[in-house]
C-alpha cells in the first residue's frame, strides 16, 4: 500500500486529500485541513463516507458545501492520478486528469484596464449574496433586465459566512421588540445546542 497526497483550496482553507492505493485500487481516502464545525467540514465528512463506500474519486460534490467538497474531489483525483500515472479509474472507469474544477470561476484578478464592457441594464445588483440575489431575482421576475456582479470567484457573498448575528438597533425601549429579541436568542441558543450535539 502506498499513500498519495494532493492539495486544493476549499471554502475555508486548503484541504489535503490522502489516498491510500494498492495495485491501482483505492483502499481509503481521508482529508486534512478543513476548518472544524463548519458546513464545509460536514460536507467533507459526507463526501469521504460516500467515496470510501464506493472506493472511487468520482463521487459528486455535496450540495451546500460544493466549494470544499469540490476541492477535496479535485485533490483526490490529483492524488489518484499520481498513483496511477493518470490512468483510468479502476472503479468508475472515468478518466482521471489534473485539470482543476472551476473554483473559483475567475482564476485571476481583473482590473479596470483589462476589461472592455459596454451594455445596458434596467437594474445592476452589486454583490451576489442572499440579499443581492433576491433583489436580482425579484427584478427579473418583474420584467427588468438585470446584471448581478460579485467580487468573489463564486456567488454567495458573505451570506455563507453568517453566524446568526441579528442587528437590533433601537430595541432598547420597545417592550415588544425586546420580547422578540429574547425569543430569538432563546431559539438560537437551542438551535446552537442541537447543532453542537449533531457535530460532536
Amino acid at each position: 500500500m502506498t499513500e498519495y497526497r494532493a492539495k486544493a483550496h476549499g471554502f475555508n482553507s486548503e484541504i489535503t486529500a490522502i489516498v491510500e492505493v494498492k495495485n491501482g485500487e483505492i483502499l481509503k481516502i481521508s482529508a486534512e485541513g478543513e476548518v472544524p464545525n463548519t458546513v464545509g467540514a460536514l460536507g467533507v465528512d459526507n463526501w469521504l463516507e460516500e467515496a470510501n463506500a464506493e472506493h472511487s474519486v468520482e463521487v459528486d460534490a455535496i450540495s451546500g458545501a460544493s466549494v470544499s467538497t469540490g476541492a477535496l474531489r479535485k485533490a483526490t483525483q490529483m492524488a489518484y492520478a499520481e498513483a496511477t500515472s493518470g490512468d483510468v479509474d479502476a472503479i468508475s472507469s472515468a478518466s482521471i486528469h489534473n485539470q482543476p474544477n472551476n473554483y473559483p470561476l475567475l482564476k485571476g484578478k481583473f482590473y479596470e484596464g483589462d476589461i472592455e464592457f459596454d451594455d445596458e441594464y434596467d437594474v445592476i445588483v452589486v454583490g451576489a449574496g442572499g440579499a443581492g440575489l433576491s433583489a436580482a431575482a425579484t427584478a427579473a421576475e418583474n420584467g427588468a433586465s438585470v446584471l448581478a456582479i460579485e467580487k468573489q470567484g463564486i456567488p454567495g457573498g458573505t451570506t455563507s459566512l453568517s453566524g446568526g448575528v441579528m442587528q437590533a438597533a433601537g430595541a432598547g425601549s420597545d417592550p415588544t421588540t425586546q420580547a422578540q429579541v429574547r425569543q430569538y436568542l432563546e431559539l438560537s441558543t437551542k438551535a446552537a445546542e442541537l447543532l453542537n450535539r449533531f457535530l460532536a
